[in-house]
């Protein structure tokens, strides 16, 4: 059935409006592709920090761990009293991360690794972490994760 006498082709207007739709869709497609690539990456990071933390934990909850970790801090008399230590240390006392310019992963570096004396039984472990690649990176440039221990300190009460 014919609405219109004259129809014999496609007008110009009509081609205006499909070109202005498929145009419409390929930017919600665009956009759409830009948001997933953004939430992998933002994956990984969080996939990374998570394994750094829980890397830690199983060598500070580890006693000879601990122990190889902190013998050599000295000095913590009071409470609130803070020294910086070098390295992370497993149970064999091999360094499992350091302070050097070697990234924990690719995309993360410890910058500075610091002990406080909480009261007589806990010690905090304060870790400084930097983001190595900031291109697509999302959120901080660095972030400090923090690990509260019990701990015993010889020699103190």
């Amino acid at each position: 059935m014919k609405l219109f006498k004259n129809e014999k082709g496609i007008s110009l207007v009509g081609v205006l409006i499909a070109a202005g739709a498929v145009g419409g869709l390929a930017l919600v497609m665009g956009k759409l592709g830009e948001n997933q690539s953004k939430m992998q990456r933002k994956a990984l990071e969080d996939q990374d920090v998570n394994q750094f933390v829980n890397d830690t934990n199983k060598h500070l909850l580890n006693d000879a761990g601990c122990k190889n970790t902190f013998s050599s801090i000295t000095g913590l008399s009071s409470d609130g009293d803070k020294k910086l230590i070098t390295s992370i240390k497993n149970f064999s006392g091999t360094i499992v991360y350091n302070t050097s310019n070697k990234p924990i992963s690719h995309k993360l570096k410890i910058t500075k690794m610091e002990v406080e004396r909480i009261d007589s039984q806990s010690i905090e472990l304060a870790i400084y972490v930097e983001k190595t690649k900031q291109k697509g990176s999302f959120g901080a440039k660095s972030f400090i994760k923090r690990f509260k221990l019990d701990a015993k300190i010889n020699g103190l009460g």
